[in-house]
């Protein structure tokens, strides 16, 4: 399954086709789909304000507050049940692009960190090379040949 459309995740008009596939498997192994990282915390040990940070939490995780995150920012949603919302189903009719997240759900794994202990400025190397890549401003090979160089330099 391919989808092409000039379309971005969050239904807006671009100047380029935008494209997406199934992620790639390699010699007959399993698709392995790295989950993305959020995280919503409660610190305060006040316990009106954790009841009303937990109100908003779940608010936070609702159909209807997911469907407008979808709907502004492209972000895949992070409930299995996501398609059953009739919000969120609109979105999914509307943007095929998102079908192929649905259809990967089954595939997520946790993220890998780098061993070592230097995982956050191995990350930020990594983030750097993407951001170096996106912007022209490097090839891919330039800049993940040098991210990987200074990734090994970081491990045990």
């Amino acid at each position: 399954m391919d989808f092409s459309s000039k379309t971005s995740p969050t239904g807006r008009s671009t100047r380029w086709s935008y494209r997406t596939t199934l992620f790639p498997v390699f010699d007959g192994k399993p698709r392995k789909v790295p989950a993305g990282g959020n995280v919503l915390m409660v610190l305060t040990q006040n316990p009106n304000e954790q009841a009303a940070a937990w109100e908003w939490i779940r608010f936070l995780n609702s159909p209807e507050a997911l469907a407008i995150r979808v709907e502004e920012t492209g972000y895949l949603p992070h409930r299995d049940d996501w398609a059953d919302s009739p919000a969120l189903r609109s979105i999914l009719e509307e943007r095929p692009v998102l079908k192929l997240a649905r259809q990967q759900l089954a595939d997520v794994v946790p993220w890998p960190s780098f061993s070592g202990g230097h995982s956050l400025e191995a990350e930020q190397i990594r983030i750097e090379a993407t951001e170096a890549i996106l912007s022209g401003k490097k090839s891919p090979s330039t800049a993940l040949e040098e991210a990987s160089e200074k990734i090994r330099r970081l491990q045990p």
